[in-house]
């Protein structure tokens, strides 16, 4: 039982990496579609060689520069972007962070793991609990997050085959 906190938190902490992963796999998707469309060799040597090297800001940067070169509705772009980055911002935490028992000593399992950034050591502010509220929250955000990527690749898609059809429409 006393290791019961560091258990939880160890399975929460890989959730929240599982989900940023995802999301960063999606955006890989979504880059890969908008530069070749659906070439598959080419789009295995653009994430091979190119979209693996990239970190996930950059990602997210392209992904929102692009949403609004194509003049994606900024509205939902806005939520798209606050998601990913709020699930990236965690990810960030999970990986880098300090972790600590908080709980009573004589019942640690009892306790929960909070995640410190050595920097606020002195202010305490800033800081997270590894906690099923935590994953609840993450889920939610990646449930929308997923869905407005798949909706901007889908916006690409449409206008794509509406321009073809009306370029057809020329001949």
């Amino acid at each position: 039982m006393p290791n019961e906190p560091h258990d939880k938190a160890n399975r929460v902490a890989g959730e929240i990496l599982r989900i940023a992963v995802n999301v960063e796999g999606e955006l890989e998707r979504f880059l890969m579609y908008y530069i070749l469309g659906f070439s598959g060799n080419k789009q295995n040597f653009l994430r091979d060689e190119i979209l693996q090297k990239m970190n996930f800001q950059r990602k997210v940067e392209l992904f929102e520069k692009i949403s609004k070169l194509e003049k994606f509705d900024l509205k939902p772009l806005k939520k798209i972007i606050s998601d990913i980055k709020f699930i990236q911002e965690r990810r960030n935490k999970v990986a880098h962070w300090e972790s600590s028992l908080e709980g009573p000593p004589e019942h640690p399992e009892q306790g929960e793991i909070r995640l410190w950034s050595p920097k606020s050591l002195k202010h305490k502010k800033d800081t997270l609990v590894l906690n099923q509220e935590i994953i609840n929250e993450i889920n939610e955000r990646y449930r929308s997050a997923s869905k407005g990527i798949v909706g901007v690749t889908n916006y690409l898609i449409e206008r794509e085959r509406s321009n073809d059809f009306s370029d057809l429409m020329t001949i």
